[in-house]
């Protein structure tokens, strides 16, 4: 079992790696600022961003997070 690492960690690690890697919630959950709980219900309900699977094995692309993340940005004026 590898040891608990804290957000900020997290985060460093996330920042390192090329945007083609495929990361663990953890990693997704961390960048995202919320809990795995949150991405589950998200992938059950068909929302948040996307997702890799393999089997049983879910992911995220680093990519996809940042694109995902983008897209939620609001301007205070109303305009993209």
């Amino acid at each position: 079992m590898r040891p608990i690492k804290n957000r900020t960690e997290l985060l460093r690690e996330f920042e390192a790696l090329p945007d083609s890697a495929i990361v663990d919630e953890c990693f997704a959950a961390a960048f995202r600022n919320r809990g795995a709980a949150c991405l589950q219900r998200e992938r059950w309900a068909g929302t948040g961003p996307k997702f890799v699977k393999d089997g049983r094995l879910v992911g995220y692309r680093k990519s996809d997070l940042i694109a995902y993340v983008d897209a939620c940005v609001v301007s205070p004026d109303g305009a993209a």
